[in-house]
């Protein structure tokens, strides 16, 4: 099983190497141009918003971003040290109004939760831990 783990140490700066591990993996592990785009639109809205909201207050923020290929799935794994946050209990944002009308928030995770095909979610100790997964090649 191909596997790809890499540490962050939370700063936006970051994203550029983010961005080089997962066309990386892509590359070593036959995952098409597509999902490799789609993943990595996934993994930077994620880690956005685990800098910008998460890790505000902690004095050693730390990313760990794990990326598995198990046959015909992608599976991400993402961890990290910030407040507990359960980012799969959030409800669906209302994409039917008009932007003036909408609450502002959640069109981020709504984009994750339409990408990936299975969410999860879970608190290890002091920290969060996501684990989300795409058929490689399939359809929703």
């Amino acid at each position: 099983m191909p596997v790809g783990r890499w540490r962050f140490d939370g700063r936006m700066s970051e994203l550029p190497r983010l961005h080089r591990e997962v066309a990386e993996f892509a590359r070593r592990n036959g995952i098409s141009k597509k999902l490799e785009g789609e993943v990595a639109l996934v993994l930077e809205e994620w880690f956005v918003n685990v800098v910008n909201h998460g890790l505000k207050e902690v004095q050693r923020p730390l990313i760990e971003i794990t990326l598995k290929r198990e046959a015909e799935w992608l599976i991400v794994e993402l961890r990290d040290n910030g407040i507990a946050f359960d980012p799969w209990r959030i409800p669906a944002p209302d994409i039917t109004s008009s932007l003036h009308e909408r609450a502002v928030g959640g069109l981020g995770i709504h984009m994750i939760r339409s990408i990936m095909d299975r969410l999860g979610y879970c608190r290890e100790g002091d920290l969060n831990l996501s684990r989300l997964a795409k058929k490689i090649g399939g359809k929703r």
